[in-house]
This record gives structure tokens, sequence and C-alpha cells, in this order.
């Protein structure tokens, strides 16, 4: 079998959605448990993040943008809503998880695990930080020089040799070194449970959207210094927003609300993809600031449009 051939397939275009919300391993996941059939969109009754909430974690308290914690799936039990269990088990060294990574691949359940990116070739550009990252396996090749299937969306899928797995695995932090499955066998869909949460949650949601008028009077200013935060600041946002709209389609709530959780995910999107790919003397910052006047609009209409629908 050409195990190359046998891709995975993780939905690429909602993957980015995904990708610029949670963090790597959440990701994953959930594009792991969308390409097996659970119905992930109802896990975002909650993805419409706080405002101030974003600006704090990146500006206020300076922190890395991938120790964000999302409102969404914040606590392995969240995965529960759906019936799916996120089994953690924890191995020193490699050789310990071997027997029971190659048993669950046999039994085509793929597992994911934290992997330093030191050893790793396409993750050369981390290589200095020894930092790490989740991966996800899908195949064991068994051999003399036994090699996995392993992938790192979007940008990876191919074999590891066994020997670069393993000390990718040992090099992990302690208390993140491991692995993690899903355990589908009781997937479910209680609409009328799911429909509490999200009574629940925007109950107790509000947001004045004076960060954005923060973030439009500091951009230009402070572009320069600060251009990777801003980038953050609106994958974040247009991450979040489209994830809710795909909570509010499938649980047919009225196209209206769809469309205007999408327009505000694509306004910001727009400005991320500005400030990810340019430099920061090339870029437009009076339509920028322009674009975060309309994004203002649109999400204050959209969160007063929720809150008159509140059940």
């Amino acid at each position: 079998m050409n195990t190359l051939n046998a891709m995975h397939t993780l939905n690429a275009t909602l993957f980015e959605y995904e990708e610029n919300y949670f963090n790597c391993r959440n990701a994953q996941v959930v594009s792991y448990l969308r390409s097996k059939g659970v119905p992930v969109d109802y896990y975002f009754y909650n993805t419409l993040e706080n405002t101030k909430t974003v600006y704090d974690h990146l500006f206020t308290k300076n922190q890395n943008r991938w120790l964000y914690d999302t409102g969404c799936l914040c606590k392995q039990d969240d995965f529960q809503l759906l019936g799916v269990k996120i089994v953690d088990q924890r191995y020193s060294k490699f050789q310990s998880a071997k027997e029971q990574i190659v048993k669950l691949l046999k039994e085509e359940t793929s597992v994911f695990s934290w992997l330093c990116n030191y050893y790793i070739p396409h993750r050369e550009h981390y290589r200095k930080y020894r930092s790490f990252h989740s991966f996800i396996i899908h195949e064991h090749v068994p051999g003399k020089e036994a090699k996995y299937v392993v992938q790192d969306p979007p940008v990876f899928y191919g074999e590891m040799s066994e020997e670069m797995l393993g000390k990718s695995f040992n090099s992990a932090p302690g208390a993140a070194r491991g692995i993690t499955y899903a355990d589908l066998s009781g997937v479910h869909v209680d609409k009328k449970m799911l429909m509490d949460k999200y009574a629940e949650w925007l109950n107790g949601f509000s947001d004045d959207l004076t960060t954005l008028a923060i973030v439009k009077e500091q951009l230009p200013k402070q572009l320069q210094a600060d251009q990777e935060k801003f980038r953050f600041f609106f994958a974040i946002m247009f991450g979040s927003r489209m994830l809710f709209s795909r909570f509010l389609e499938a649980m047919a709530f009225d196209a209206s609300l769809v469309r205007a959780a999408a327009e505000c995910s694509a306004i910001s999107e727009s400005i991320h993809y500005v400030l990810k790919h340019s430099e920061w003397d090339n870029i437009d910052v009076e339509k920028i600031v322009r674009q975060m006047t309309e994004l203002t609009e649109k999400e204050m209409h959209f969160i007063q449009a929720l809150k008159n629908m509140q059940i």
C-alpha cells in the first residue's frame, strides 16, 4: 500500500479558520473529528470572542498568541458535548508509547502527539527555540526501518522515520509527553442541550466594542512595532466569527444572522491578510482604518441582532 496516496483528508479551507482561532492541537482535533463524520460545527456555540479579551491577551498582558484560551473547547471535557471522549495517556519515552500507538493506528484511530520541532526538517524555522508542536500520526509502516505517516496540517503530510519520531517525542516537555486520541463510540447530537448551552452563553456575553476603537487609533501609530500583534488580533477575530457563523447555520438560525457573522469575519480576514503578507511601510493604513469603521458598525448590528433574538 502506498501510504502517501492514502492521505487522511482534512478540509483545508475550514482548517484555516480553525487554525486561526484555536491553538494547533484543538484545530487539528476539530478537523480530524470533522473528517470522521462528527458534526463539529455544533461545538462553536461560544466562539464569538469578546474583542477586549483578545486585545488584553495580546497587548495588555503581552502573551503568546498560541496560549490564548478560547471560549470554545477550552477544556477537554467540552468535547463530550457531542459524545466525543478525548483520551490522554502519558509516556516518558517513545518506546513505552510505541505499542499503544501501533495498536490504535491498526484500529484506524489517529493519534495526536506533541513533538519537539528541533528534529523535524519542515519545522526548521522553530529549531532555535526548541519549541514543540502538535502532530497527527495516521499510520504505521512496519519494516526494517519502520516509519509513520504523520501530518502537520496544512503544510506537511508524509512519512517520518521511527528514529525521528522517537527523538522528537522524547524531547518534548515532560508534562506534554504522551499521546492523545478520540474515542468516537458515543457520538451523538442533542440539539436542545446545545441550544440551552448557547442561550446560557449568550445571556452572559457582552461586548461594547470600544476595543475596536482603541485598535483603530493605535494601529497607525504602532504598526511598525506591533504588526504581529495586530495580525494575531485579526486572526482570532476572523476565525472566531466564521466558526460562529457555522454554528448558527448548523442550528438553522435566520440566514441574515449567518450572513452577518460571515461578513464580520470577512473584513477581519482581509485586514489580517494584509498584515500577514505585507511589510509595515507598504500597508495602506488609511484603508485599514476605513475597514475598521465598517467592521465596528457590522459587529455592533450583529451583536444587537443576536441579543434581540435571545431565547
